[in-house]
């Protein structure tokens, strides 16, 4: 189902910020994936040690990598089934329940020697889990479900899981989280553009859908087969009784304006069963009742903003940050399979699906489509306005990556190297032209750029790019003016260094990038 977006420990989500309580996160689950696929290799390499740590974070661990064995066989099947999941969560949440006790009661006792591989193991099973959750949630659509809900059955032995709407979130999650190849990867890019997340008049995304709010006298209505349905809701009406429900009168049924809460309408049947008229019937049907009830609210699917309002990454809304998120997922999942060495057609196809995803960017579009200046960043576009809310928004963030993965800047125990294959054919000037940029010691300099060349500075050393008919050589010039060639496309490390140190060692980098290698417009 997703990590328990719990009251204790709720994930941040603005658009969904009301789900805490009965809300599980598939997108909090696929990051959560990532970290410890990361966490796997990070501790792997150390596996033969041990670790100090404390006493009670020892015994939780344990517990957890014993509880997920247990279950570890479930995995074969394509999903648990609700006494299973209840028991599973269970015991999870026992396990974390003991450590929480104790701590907040006693405080630490001590530290312990844990080995290393305890570590590994628990990523690696939690990796499996996470797997087979992420592969659960697929849609029919080719998309992937981003927030479900929970529900207790069978007396809270049960635990089911309900699935809200797509969101664009899970499917940039799901992307990042390593778990998909390269062509499940471009079914959900391909599975967007056909689905009610896109915006056409701005080629993009939408967070959900954009769904038609009810007018005011369209709520709280119940339909007349679910009132004949039940003999309670039946009688109250024929007896004219108005504390529960009451038709008005057009003829429609609907729940007394005093229903806020399932707990207003457990009080009042509480209230009505005392009168042994209806003591009875009120046993017989209450249950029945609350699903009347919920299903004509939906109050735990009420996610917040993004079920309520029309701005502010409401209904109808894009998203640039999340938009821009999904262009930084796009150009991971490209170069983990360049580095897979994955045939140049399915590079090909991942290359245009980034930059389909970027064309609906602010920054290929006119200030007319788009609202709002587009250079600068904004928060989200409505469905009946441009862009709003200008600032240094999250996107900022995701453009200044995939602006360095463009560029084909890529860093590898320690060392820079160049892989410009994402650069398109229009970023290079056709004619000399003079550059203006500030180097480490804040002096502005100018340089000329030569025909067929760009200019970028990287920790503010300047680098040119220039076409060749050549194989790719760089040039590292010193601060006194002597160069070094080096046939390649890396740079030591040693140097690499001193360019992330800002050190002023290095005046200058000329990069001789094949024409071959720049294969787009």
């Amino acid at each position: 189902g997703g990590i328990w977006m719990n009251t204790q420990r709720p994930e941040w989500n603005d658009a969904n910020n009301a789900l805490v309580g009965n809300g599980v996160s598939m997108v909090t689950l696929a990051y959560l994936r990532r970290y410890l696929e990361h966490c796997e290799r990070l501790f792997a390499e150390h596996a033969e040690r041990d670790l100090v740590i404390s006493t009670e974070v020892a015994r939780w661990l344990d517990q957890t990598l014993w509880t997920l064995s247990q279950y570890r066989d479930r995995l074969d099947e394509p999903t648990l089934n609700d006494r299973r999941r209840k028991r599973l969560l269970d015991a999870l949440g026992a396990a974390f329940w003991e450590y929480r006790s104790v701590v907040y009661e006693f405080g630490f006792s001590g530290k312990s020697t844990v080995p290393t591989q305890h570590i590994v193991d628990l990523c690696r099973i939690g990796k499996e889990y996470a797997d087979h959750t992420i592969r659960a949630n697929r849609r029919e659509s080719g998309l992937y479900h981003a927030y479900n809900l929970i529900q207790l059955h069978d007396e809270s032995r049960e635990l089911g899981i309900d699935h809200l709407a797509e969101m664009l979130e899970g499917q940039v999650a799901v992307l990042s989280a390593g778990v998909l190849d390269s062509d499940e990867a471009l079914d959900i890019v391909e599975a967007l553009y056909r689905s009610q997340l896109y915006r056409a008049d701005q080629d993009s995304f939408m967070l959900y859908p954009a769904v038609e709010l009810p007018s005011f006298l369209e709520r709280n209505t119940i339909s007349p087969a679910r009132v004949d349905g039940n003999p309670l809701l039946t009688a109250l009406i024929e007896a004219d009784n108005i504390g529960i429900v009451r038709r008005d009168p057009r003829g429609t049924y609907r729940f007394a304006p005093w229903m806020t809460s399932k707990d207003a309408l457990t009080n009042a049947m509480d209230q009505l069963s005392g009168d042994p008229a209806w003591t009875d019937l009120v046993a017989a049907h209450r249950e029945d009742v609350y699903d009347v009830f919920e299903s004509v609210f939906h109050h735990d699917r009420f996610t917040g903003r993004s079920g309520s309002m029309y701005k502010f990454e409401g209904l109808g809304s894009i998203y640039w940050h999340m938009v821009s998120k999904l262009l930084l997922a796009v150009q991971e999942v490209f170069w983990r399979a360049r580095a897979g060495k994955e045939d140049e057609a399915t590079l090909e196809r991942l290359a245009d699906a980034y930059y389909r995803v970027r064309a609906g960017l602010s920054s290929d579009k006119t200030p007319a489509q788009y609202g709002a200046f587009p250079t600068d960043p904004y928060s989200h576009s409505p469905g009946h306005m441009g862009a709003q809310q200008p600032g240094m928004t999250g996107q900022v963030k995701e453009e200044i990556l995939t602006r360095w993965g463009e560029l084909g800047i890529r860093i590898a125990d320690g060392a820079i190297h160049f892989d410009p294959v994402l650069l398109r054919r229009r970023e290079f000037i056709d004619i000399e032209r003079p550059w203006t940029f500030v180097d480490v010691a804040d002096v502005e300099t100018t340089i000329a750029l030569p025909a067929e060349s760009l200019g970028f500075t990287y920790c503010q050393v300047p680098i040119v790019y220039s076409l060749t008919d050549g194989p790719m050589t760089l040039t590292v010039t010193s601060a006194d003016g002597s160069s070094t060639s080096i046939s390649g496309s890396s740079i030591d490390r040693e140097t690499s260094e001193a360019i992330f140190g800002r050190r002023g060692d290095v005046a200058l980098i000329e990069v001789a990038v094949p024409r071959t290698t720049i294969t787009r417009d």
